[in-house]
């Protein structure tokens, strides 16, 4: 199993960390902020308690990362813009595109994926590679999906619960919707939002 610093410190990026269909640098307004990434952690902590390894994709600024330190938990943080400032430890920081053939060492080498505020912004075209490599890195995941309001340039994949659950079944994932357009306990404040469990 990979070392995850050292997987970091050697990688290199696919993409440049430059603005795209998909990458908009948005992340320099956190939406997981540190009050909601410690919501966030408790909890992922309560409903996933053999969970030990996390990544966190479109982790923005890193602050779940950054809840997450003290806990003695394995995570690695994706973020695709090089605009974006990051308030956890460095070391376990990658800046790479999700939608790009990731190394084979990624395999299933985390117990849980988690991604907010993130897959609205991943563009039409690269979607099933985003979640291709969703279900390459772990068999478990947990998102929460921008679902509200029209498509624009930032939010530029905005769908509802039925295209989701059907995507989702299409996909040969076993899916929960925990929650839609707010009201989740975590994030109640959250109102254009669906929150999903998956597992692959």
């Amino acid at each position: 199993m990979i070392d995850l610093a050292e997987f970091v410190k050697n990688y290199v990026p696919k993409h440049d960390g430059s603005s795209t269909l998909s990458i908009d640098g948005t992340g320099v307004k956190a939406s997981v902020q540190e009050s909601i990434a410690k919501r966030l952690k408790e909890f992922i902590i309560r409903e996933y308690p053999q969970v030990r390894s996390i990544v966190d994709v479109g982790a923005g600024q890193g602050y779940l990362q950054a809840a997450f330190e003290s806990e003695g938990f394995e995570f690695l943080s994706i973020e695709g813009s090089k605009k974006v400032g990051f308030e956890a430890n460095k070391d376990y920081r990658l800046q790479e595109d999700f939608s790009v053939d990731l190394p084979d060492s990624l395999t299933k080498r985390f117990d849980l994926l988690v991604s907010f505020e993130c897959i609205e912004h991943v563009h039409q075209t690269e979607q099933q590679n985003f979640w291709n490599n969703v279900k390459k890195v772990s068999s478990r995941a947990l998102v929460g999906i921008h679902a509200a309001n029209a498509e624009h340039a930032e939010h530029c994949f905005i769908r509802g619960p039925e295209y989701w659950n059907q995507f989702f079944s299409e996909q040969g994932f076993q899916y929960e919707l925990l929650s839609s357009y707010g009201g989740w306990e975590p994030v109640p404040e959250w109102e254009c939002s669906l929150f999903y469990k998956l597992q692959y």
